[in-house]
């Protein structure tokens, strides 16, 4: 009977140093994915930020386009949002904060160079309309409806959301200047991550 008994308990603690192993196991294929997913995230987010170093590099040494400064800086809102996503510190992930907040600098000296509009624009009177003007530099007076300073860019970014309604508009004139104004809006980047853009006729 002894025998027996000490039979059952020697397959009971078989029984359960496998279920342990397995266990273990388990928590250790758990692990390598994790560690996994990790190392897959950073050379991902790894290869955007040398490609945006690189686009960085090729603008500053042309002659940008508001559209193409609009682009860059989505991605590098993008790219934030994606760090900021990695739940956990390493100093990989420090080194990555590091080289976006150099492209951002990067980024920030293009902007400076180029034609941003940072605040909202609210085109709902002949006044509000003027004023916009005047921030892109459009004369108001010239002939046929406004039209640029010479020497001035010819597209803007909009750091900011735009309200446009056409109601004040009471003749074909006024109609023009405001489709130029319209017209010169390469991109808007609204603050919300929205279309940024209301438009009533």
């Amino acid at each position: 009977m002894k025998k027996g008994l000490l039979g059952l308990l020697a397959v009971a603690l078989t029984v359960v140093g496998c279920q342990n192993y397995d266990d273990q196991f388990d928590s250790l294929n758990d692990e390598i994915l994790k560690l996994s997913t990790k190392v897959n995230d950073l050379s991902a987010i790894q290869t955007t930020v040398q490609a945006l170093s690189t686009k960085l590099d090729e603008l500053a040494n042309s002659s940008a386009s508001a559209a193409e400064l609009a682009l860059v800086m989505a991605e590098v809102a993008g790219l934030q949002d994606a760090i900021d996503a990695l739940n956990y510190g390493t100093e990989e992930v420090d080194n990555l904060e590091a080289e976006v907040d150099e492209i951002k600098a990067a980024l920030n000296e293009l902007l400076q160079q180029a034609a941003v509009i940072q605040q909202d624009i609210v085109i709902t009177s002949a006044a509000q309309l003027e004023y916009v003007e005047s921030l892109m530099a459009l004369d108001p007076d010239a002939e046929g409806g406004n039209a640029y300073v010479e020497g001035e860019t010819r597209e803007y970014i909009v750091s900011g959301n735009v309200t446009v309604d056409a109601e004040f508009v009471e003749d074909a004139t006024m109609g023009t200047r405001l489709n130029n104004v319209m017209s010169r809006i390469a991109s808007v980047i609204a603050p919300d991550g929205g279309t940024g853009v209301t438009l009533d006729s």
